[in-house]
């Protein structure tokens, strides 16, 4: 087992019966509990229980000693000695656990029915209920209406092992469904330890859209016995000035120190997959897959004559946000055989104690002819403990007809992500100008840096949504030599190149609008609740390399629209001499 940061085993053991007819061992024949590393035969003794500490059943905790936290450990529970019959001297043992103190390292509330009372301490003017503002995050938040003071504090929390809390936000309504408060009515967040004085950590007032605030812990409160309130700053009269609050998360470091870019991950780059992440793999073999254009290496290739999936272990995702993979399915070029429309690869997941699975999302085998980055929410109801998930095709024509392949999988947690600003952002120089925030903080919170694109971006309030934002959560550089059908609803009078005008053809692949008629991409539907900006690089002819640098008059609009509705909206409106150099 891989026992990295793992603080303890518990388990439950009974040795013989002092009342039940069972005989009991003899002094001489207790149980060791025992540990062993690597590839030593050697076991370490943690423990010896005597056979009278359990004649009634007993539960036991054993902390680790820091030589067995690493990994490619056994542990083994042995009764060296017993009378050599049947039944005799015997022992049970149950309820096994190794693991962290989960209880003391994660706290979540998401506001189902009631306040959480292993959570919060006191609750001042707020009540669980649909806020009539529109949704915080989904379902019931925790809505503060009433007259008077509005706050809410938590019990004292063991935050000896949590990284950061989060919470989504919100204050008024965009709409005017609800009255919005002013600068005056702000949104506090406040911090402290052992029953002291309260530190304020965050304010936050125009968030009239529902904002995902996240705040990492400094090393002083990384400690026992700390409480956060959130209230507003002023009394407040009945109905006005009204504010809510939802999902609100403590992260634990467990298992994410363990993790660089995802807590469960396999790039299949080492020429076989990872067993810590996958229970079983049938119809599949770790190679370059022979319909690939190889951009991503060793990838999962599944061309068995019978079943084709891939299931992982039963693992811990709670807090996780999002999985994301890639997926290839058939080829693009003929140069394997094209998987006919009913031979999709199905997503499913299975939770803890059930044996049905559940269908998360059915690829379509006609649109993923190419190697394409698929990100995919995490349902809130998989966002636990044991969850098994599987890829699947559950139809095809045999061995080496309809083939499909699996590569960089990955589970992404909110501590997978860096601050805002020492990410993926400063890669983009030639676009953008970021500043960054201070070196040194006090504070704990998150800041964003203020970003500039030509003349027309400004910047996006704190605190950032780290989950979204930093990790790109919509997201596509079309590197694969196809754009993402999972973001991309339509695409016209583009192509994809390595040549676009202006960039030679050693550089990555881009859009190039071309068409003689309508030039247009739009995007599929997407969540943004939480999301504050779009980011892209944008090349409008050329001022040097003979491409023609489109009129004043031939600029690029960019817009959105919301649900069902036929009207765009302008959110910038970009002439062609601002990006004739990129």
């Amino acid at each position: 087992l891989d026992l990295r940061g793992v603080e303890f085993i518990s388990f439950y053991l009974l040795s013989g019966s002092s009342s039940n007819g069972c005989s009991q061992p003899s002094s001489t024949e207790g149980i060791y509990i025992s540990y062993r590393t690597g590839t030593s035969s050697a076991y370490v003794n943690l423990e010896y229980f005597a056979p009278s500490c359990c004649y009634s059943g007993s539960n036991f905790k054993i902390y680790l000693p820091s030589a067995a936290q690493t990994t490619s450990v056994s542990v083994r529970w042995q009764q060296p000695s017993h009378t050599t019959f049947t039944s005799s001297d015997l022992w049970i043992l149950d309820n096994i656990e190794i693991g962290y103190n989960v209880d003391n390292h994660f706290y979540e509330d998401y506001f189902t029915n009631t306040i959480s009372s292993t959570v919060w301490l006191s609750l001042v003017g707020g009540s669980v209920t649909t806020p009539p503002c529109g949704a915080t995050h989904s379902g019931n938040a925790l809505y503060f209406s009433a007259d008077g003071s509005r706050q809410v504090v938590t019990q004292q929390l063991d935050l000896r092992h949590a990284t950061g809390i989060s919470f989504y936000l919100r204050v008024g309504s965009a709409d005017g469904t609800c009255e919005n408060s002013d600068s005056l009515e702000a949104i506090l967040l406040s911090w402290r330890v052992n029953f002291g004085v309260w530190t304020q950590i965050g304010s936050y007032g125009g968030y009239r859209d529902s904002r995902y605030v996240y705040v990492s812990l400094t090393d002083s409160m990384e400690v026992s016995g700390v409480q956060f309130r959130i209230m507003q700053s002023t009394a407040a009269v009945a109905n006005e000035d009204v504010w809510s609050i939802d999902d609100f998360i403590v992260h634990s470091m467990y298992p994410d120190t363990l993790c660089t870019l995802a807590c469960y991950s396999d790039d299949f780059n080492n020429g076989q997959y990872s067993s810590s992440l996958w229970a079983s793999v049938d119809g599949a073999n770790v190679t370059i897959p022979p319909c690939s254009n190889q951009y991503l290496g060793n990838a999962l290739y599944f061309g068995g004559s019978s079943t084709r999936q891939a299931i992982t272990r039963a693992l811990d995702i709670r807090g996780f946000y999002a999985l994301s993979f890639y997926l290839h399915i058939g080829s693009f070029s003929g140069s394997c055989e094209q998987a006919e429309s009913g031979e999709n690869v199905d997503l499913h997941y299975q939770l803890s104690g059930s044996s049905s699975w559940v269908l998360f999302k059915s690829y379509d085998a006609t649109l993923y002819t190419r190697e394409t980055k698929i990100t995919e929410a995490m349902p809130r109801d998989a966002q636990q403990a044991f969850v098994t998930f599987r890829w699947m095709q559950a139809s095809h024509s045999g061995a080496l007809d309809d083939t499909w392949s699996l590569d960089n999988v990955g589970f992404h947690s909110p501590d997978d992500c860096p601050p805002a600003g020492y990410g993926p952002v400063e890669q983009m120089s030639s676009v953008l100008t970021t500043t960054a925030p201070p070196a040194s903080s006090t504070s704990g919170l998150v800041t964003s840096p203020t970003l500039s694109l030509t003349t027309t971006f400004t910047s996006f309030p704190s605190p950032t949504p780290t989950m979204l934002s930093a990790c790109n959560y919509y997201s596509d550089n079309f590197d694969s030599g196809n754009y993402d059908n999972n973001i991309w609803e339509t695409v016209t009078g583009v192509r994809v190149t390595r040549s676009p005008c202006g960039l030679p053809s050693t550089q990555y692949f881009g859009l190039e609008f071309y068409s003689s008629s309508t030039r247009q991409v739009i995007t599929r539907s997407l969540d943004l609740r939480g999301v504050e900006f779009i980011r892209f690089y944008l090349l409008s002819g050329t001022s040097s390399n003979g491409c023609s640098t489109p009129s004043s008059g031939e600029g690029i609009i960019v817009a959105y629209r919301i649900a069902s509705s036929s009207s765009w909206n302008t959110v910038e409106s970009l002439l062609p001499s601002c990006c004739t150099s990129g």
